[in-house]
């Protein structure tokens, strides 16, 4: 398990990243109305504002890696 920080230029940044870069995540956000959209982006930027500093995005991360040898 390794823990670090994930950054981003903002949330709009991290947001445009997890819906253009992330084939489900485009697909399901793309089936959203407009109003569906902006809430999400809403919800999503709401939740992530305590890891914005000075207009950056940065949160913590754990990340499980697994190796496996013959």
């Amino acid at each position: 398990t390794e823990d670090g920080t994930s950054r981003f230029a903002s949330i709009g940044s991290f947001l445009d990243g997890m819906t253009l870069g992330s084939p489900s995540t485009r697909h399901a956000v793309g089936r959203l109305s407009e109003s569906g959209r902006v809430a999400f982006e809403k919800d999503v930027g709401a939740a992530l504002e305590r890891y914005v500093r000075d207009g950056r995005l940065e949160y913590p991360m754990r990340t499980h890696v697994v190796v496996a040898r013959p």
